[in-house]
């Protein structure tokens, strides 16, 4: 029996987080599992962070304005909660109308987001983490961003970065590209790919970029990976993908980055890590992550 698939969603009530939501319907999910939505209540700005802290107020201020300051202190972080709880529940009834046959609970947590984030989807275990990305500004990638970015970076699991570009009516077939620019990379991201379940008539455009470095690309590897790469694109067509193969030359972040702004893709599926980086976030994922025009699916 197959084990259902679980899905953590991190959700601050903002439109890149319902677009996040939204994009549900195009990341291939079964038709039933289990998601999680997430919100934090940020109080580092407005708690007082232990005895200590107060004790040393308590020497220049008096014994009134302390215990003033400890009570407003205390209101504004139950409001963040509450805040948070409201928020939380809002996703969930989201999520609930995108994914209808799948069990959705909400979570709010207190303290910084992303190490919120991290520290929930380290104890539940999902096998992917959804987040809405910021804006492609430098301030917004800085600020706003920096959440997704951190949970992609550190996070055991697959992390889906979602940024919407391209307008296209929401019953359109969604249009994916699975990029490698090397043997295992590529099976690695091909298998992820493969095991979703995906709407009739979604197009998947298979990259694979010979950057001239890489352990196990294709020129290396060749004919050998040309039978395995003919084996993966029989069975992505298994499961209902129209796909289509294209074979390039360069920097894989490069040409991954104007395949998909030519091709106007909905989301590209890269590997996380290297074959020596099983957790950590390399290079071309975190710039697609940063600079993509479209959703970026972090594959671990």
């Amino acid at each position: 029996m197959n084990k259902e698939m679980k899905v953590m969603i991190a959700y601050d009530g903002s439109g890149c987080a319902d677009a996040a939501i939204d994009d549900l319907g195009r990341a291939g999910l079964p038709p039933t599992g289990e998601a999680l939505v997430v919100s934090v209540a940020d109080v580092s700005k407005t708690a007082i962070a232990d005895i200590h802290e107060i004790g040393v107020l308590g020497k220049f201020v008096s014994p009134r304005l302390l215990k003033e300051t400890i009570a407003l202190t205390q209101r504004k972080s139950a409001r963040a909660r509450d805040e948070a709880k409201k928020t939380a529940m809002r996703g969930c009834e989201r999520v609930r109308s995108k994914l209808p046959g799948w069990l959705v609970n909400d979570l709010v947590a207190v303290g910084n987001p992303a190490e919120e984030l991290l520290r929930e989807a380290a104890e539940w275990q999902p096998d992917l983490i959804v987040a809405g990305s910021h804006g492609r500004s430098a301030i917004g990638r800085f600020f706003l961003g920096s959440v997704s970015k951190k949970l992609a970076e550190e996070a055991n699991c697959s992390v889906r970065v979602v940024r919407r570009s391209f307008e296209r009516d929401g019953d359109a077939p969604a249009k994916i590209i699975i990029g490698a620019s090397s043997l295992p990379d590529a099976e690695k991201v091909i298998r992820v790919v493969g095991r979703r379940v995906w709407s009739d008539e979604t197009e998947a455009r298979l990259v694979k970029v010979d950057d001239g470095v890489s352990p196990g690309r294709v020129s290396a590897v060749y004919p050998y990976a040309a039978a395995i790469f003919e084996q993966s694109v029989e069975g992505l067509a298994a499961v209902g993908l129209k796909v289509s193969v294209a074979v390039k030359s360069g920097n894989l972040k490069s040409v991954l980055l104007e395949e998909a702004e030519n091709w106007e893709a909905d989301s590209i599926f890269v590997v996380a890590g290297g074959v020596s980086e099983e957790s950590d976030l390399n290079e071309t994922a975190g710039s697609l992550i940063t600079d993509a025009n479209c959703t970026v699916e972090a594959v671990r």
